[in-house]
């Protein structure tokens, strides 16, 4: 590998800094706490207001109640909690929304992907660079299936890991981090260190993440849409089936039929959500974070071994945060990169962000 390849740039009126260096550096120094790198994005429809879908959560619509006390010519209304007897996460209570918070001004910004869908599409990419764990779960010729670590969706705390073979070496992993050891976590999980952990139902050990990402729009215009579904022919009518097979079903106000559950029946969906509008006013920007101060926080027994446990964690958090990004979000949300170069900063404890320039391919080989 060149020189040249091996560098990182602060500045053009810098001398350029190996990427070894650059690692020593920060690791020795508390003087920078993290490195953010910002990216403008766009949608693959670059037209005037372009629609673009995020991802939709269950959201809970239940209504307060409202009590009126009456006493002669007077009347208060008073408004009560919502019906503690019905489930507020009962499908009846819930519909399909997106994450936006609004602000004075008619201000507003909306998720576009969350750290955790951030976090899955960028682990697999360290693949190569990781102990190998792949579990095997069941025998059925059909639904068993091998299950890598880094598909796992709680990493090393995952169900597929603690009802595995491998349940009593994690423990001890997690028993040692909970002691301020992390370096055996880091040889059989290293991205449980970089994306976080949760050992939530065993030994409650909880690792904040190291990289950080997400894709967030602001000045977003909401949108709705309708939807009506015709069968392929009047089964009924046809004579294919019997008028029975048309009757309702299930409790009022959520009424379902055998026909229509079949897919056999007219369905109707009015103003559903519809994804948000883009403006001239819009932004849309994923934001890479790299705790510094987070990777400093592991520990090993021995000065040796924290010194590599950091390191290896640094390189691959660098590595993860500059990776070529998976933008193909989801169906109606298929993004581009709007510029050629990332907006990438040093973040001091005190004064002014520094401008760097990391170059993935080094990193990769360091």
């Amino acid at each position: 590998m060149t020189e040249k390849q091996n560098d990182l740039k602060k500045s053009d009126s810098q001398t350029p800094r190996t990427i070894k260096n650059f690692v020593t550096d920060l690791l020795d120094s508390d003087k920078h706490i993290a490195i953010v790198i910002r990216q403008n994005l766009r949608p693959d429809d670059n037209g005037l207001n372009p629609v673009i879908f995020p991802p939709t959560y269950p959201m809970t619509v239940s209504k307060g109640r409202v009590h009126t006390v009456r006493d002669g010519e007077y009347r208060v209304s008073v408004e009560l909690p919502a019906d503690a007897s019905k489930k507020a996460d009962s499908t009846e209570n819930q519909k399909a929304g997106y994450n936006i918070d609004f602000f004075p001004g008619n201000k507003n910004a909306c998720e576009i992907d969350s750290p955790q869908a951030q976090a899955n599409r960028i682990e697999p990419k360290l693949k190569p660079y990781v102990p190998e764990i792949a579990v095997q779960v069941g025998n059925d010729p059909i639904f068993s299936k091998k299950v890598n670590l880094l598909e796992a969706g709680h990493r090393a705390a995952d169900a597929v890991i603690r009802m595995s073979s491998l349940a009593d070496k994690f423990h001890d992993a997690f028993v040692k981090a909970r002691r301020d050891d992390h370096f055996a976590l880091a040889t059989l999980a290293p991205t449980s260190l970089v994306f976080g952990v949760w050992d939530s139902r065993s030994t409650y050990v909880k690792l904040q993440r190291i990289v950080k990402a997400y894709i967030r729009a602001t000045d977003v215009q909401l949108r709705t849409r309708s939807a009506q579904f015709t069968p392929a022919a009047d089964y009924v009518a046809a004579g294919a089936l019997d008028e029975d097979a048309d009757k309702t079903e299930g409790k009022a106000g959520s009424e379902t039929t055998s026909m229509s559950s079949e897919g056999m029946k007219h369905a109707l969906a009015t103003q559903t959500v519809g994804g948000v509008s883009l403006t001239t006013d819009s932004t849309l920007i994923r934001t890479v974070v790299v705790n510094l101060n987070a990777i400093r926080d592991l520990k090993a027994t021995t000065e040796v071994h924290a010194k590599a446990l950091r390191e290896y964690i640094l390189s691959l958090a660098l590595f993860a945060a500059t990776s070529e990004p998976d933008l193909k979000l989801r169906e109606g949300c298929n993004l581009r990169l709007a510029d050629d170069t990332d907006s990438q900063v040093l973040v001091p404890r005190r004064g002014k962000d520094e401008q760097i320039l990391l170059d993935d391919t080094a990193l990769s080989t360091f």
